[in-house]
């Protein structure tokens, strides 16, 4: 079964020995939303997740830009924060860099446009540990929100982003992006082929 996004909320009132909301529509319930949605925002956009990064052709408009460029292009409704990178070609190798953002389109003069983006993505696809890594960080907000409690705010605060010294980059914040950068693929560097080394295995 999918997780959604109540049932994330809810683990972390429980975990605090606070009642769960058990809907979206019940009293109280768009003030955790809010929370919800600032503290996965957050979490979400100071790391380009390996899980949570994504490169889509992006639909043309058909109406031309009024000054300046040929064409524009469809901002993606569901991306999070400024674009990771823009590319003119399939192979995305080479980033782009002749487009400009206006009146909620991606403006350029070319032809075709690929782009590199955070999504904003739901629980359901989110790895076990970045799941546990929101629902610690709600825990500290509720912590303070609902139980009034800032001793144990504080504590689930370190938990969830470390020490101050460490920016809010320790903690389950700095495991998960341990294991992040564990899962991305090592970059293959290609010098050309090797007569020797060639050699060596054709022979």
């Amino acid at each position: 079964m999918a997780l959604s996004r109540i049932e994330v909320i809810d683990t972390s009132l429980v975990q605090i020995g606070a009642e769960p909301l058990q809907s979206e529509s019940a009293a109280g319930a768009e003030t955790h939303i809010l929370t919800f949605n600032s503290i996965v925002g957050y979490c979400l956009s100071v790391n380009p997740w390996h899980w949570n990064t994504v490169t889509r052709q992006l639909p043309r408009l058909d109406a031309a830009p009024l000054r300046y460029w040929r064409y524009q292009y469809e901002r993606p409704a569901d991306m999070l924060g400024a674009p990771r990178a823009y590319y003119a070609s399939a192979d995305n190798r080479q980033p782009f860099t002749d487009v400009d953002l206006n009146d909620g389109t991606i403006q350029t003069n070319a032809e075709q446009l690929w782009l590199k983006m955070d999504k904003r993505s739901t629980p359901d696809a989110w790895p076990a540990y970045f799941v546990t890594l929101i629902e610690t960080a709600l825990q500290a907000r509720f912590a303070l929100s609902v139980r009034e409690d800032s001793a144990l705010s504080e504590r689930l605060e370190q938990r969830a982003f470390g020490t101050p010294q460490e920016d809010r980059r320790g903690g389950l914040m700095g495991q998960a992006l341990g294991l992040d950068a564990q899962s991305k693929p090592s970059p293959r560097i290609n010098m050309g082929r090797d007569p020797f080394t060639s050699a060596r295995w054709e022979s």
